[in-house]
């Protein structure tokens, strides 16, 4: 089963930014960047218990100007969730027996 993580993101910089940009890496597969509008403050994405991750974030000013990429955030994914409590538990027959 995925999971699905909400990463916050840092306020834009600077006031003429026009895009965000997030790159993710997952264990040793090829990056994969997203496109995020300038007012975006949180990003979504799915992996798989086990999964090693990796994610920058850069801005993209108006005129095209890319910034430093940020600090990598770096973990693994991991399902900590336990199933849910069963459901109740009910007498299926009762007999009398010699």
């Amino acid at each position: 089963m995925a999971l699905k993580y909400t990463i916050n993101l840092p306020p834009a910089g600077a006031s003429d930014v026009g895009q965000r940009e997030v790159t993710t890496t997952v264990n040793s597969d090829p990056p994969k960047t997203t496109a995020l509008p300038e007012t975006a403050t949180t990003y979504v994405d799915t992996f798989q218990n086990g999964d090693n991750v990796s994610i920058v974030l850069v801005d993209v000013d108006k005129a095209g100007n890319r910034s430093q990429p940020s600090d990598p955030l770096g973990f693994t994914a991991t399902d900590t969730f336990p199933p849910p409590k069963p459901g109740e538990l009910a007498i299926g027959n009762v007999e009398e027996v010699p």
